[in-house]
């Protein structure tokens, strides 16, 4: 979340697995604090950011027992972001752009758990948005001591994993949710499928 935070331009993400949240303490929640928070920087001071920026979380869709592209993990980040409070997933004026995929392919899936910042810092993971990967004694009571790698990075190999996350995310399938800051329950019905595309 912190990282995210200091973005200029861009955060790429991709995770395999990213669990639902009902305690308020799962990765996924400090995720969305940290998207939220950027979201609260750019909307104070979009003179900072004069390219814009653009979020983009990928979910590599591992095999679901599920009947529709809809159905899927992709939910799991909706309701975070609405939980912590998310007013919309895009803002033209101020050039913030918050687009959420799910892998297209299940037979294979994606394993991939990186972060891009700005095309310059990258985190190659081994962990993924899981209660799993927290100590046992975590307030969740979810935490199974689930240990994996983080490795942070900065230079000319964070221009080879963007290439990589681009790659995925070409084609994947991009849920577009015009209402996601609704009080309305009904707020998924305007949601709709696109095709992303990197650029």
């Amino acid at each position: 979340a912190a990282l995210i935070q200091e973005a200029r331009y861009e955060v790429l993400l991709s995770t395999m697995w990213y669990e639902s949240d009902d305690t308020g303490t799962s990765p996924g929640h400090v995720l969305g604090q940290g998207v939220k928070a950027l979201y609260n920087r750019v909307k104070a001071h979009p003179e900072w950011y004069p390219r814009g920026m653009t979020v983009r979380i990928l979910l590599d869709n591992p095999p679901e027992f599920t009947l529709s592209n809809l159905i899927s993990q992709v939910w799991n980040v909706f309701n975070h972001m609405r939980y912590a409070g998310l007013p919309t997933m895009s803002d033209p004026e101020i050039g913030w752009k918050l687009e959420i995929a799910n892998f297209d392919g299940s037979w294979p899936h994606g394993h991939t758990k990186m972060v891009v910042i700005d095309g310059k810092t990258t985190v190659a993971a081994g962990f993924n948005y899981q209660h799993k990967h927290q100590s046992k004694d975590h307030p969740s009571g979810k935490g199974k001591d689930d240990y994996d790698l983080g490795l942070q990075m900065t230079g000319p190999v964070a221009q080879t994993t963007r290439i990589s996350f681009d790659d995925l995310w070409s084609g994947s399938n991009s849920i577009v949710c015009p209402d996601l800051g609704s009080d309305s329950p009904l707020w998924w019905v305007s949601c709709r499928r696109e095709v992303a595309q990197a650029d």
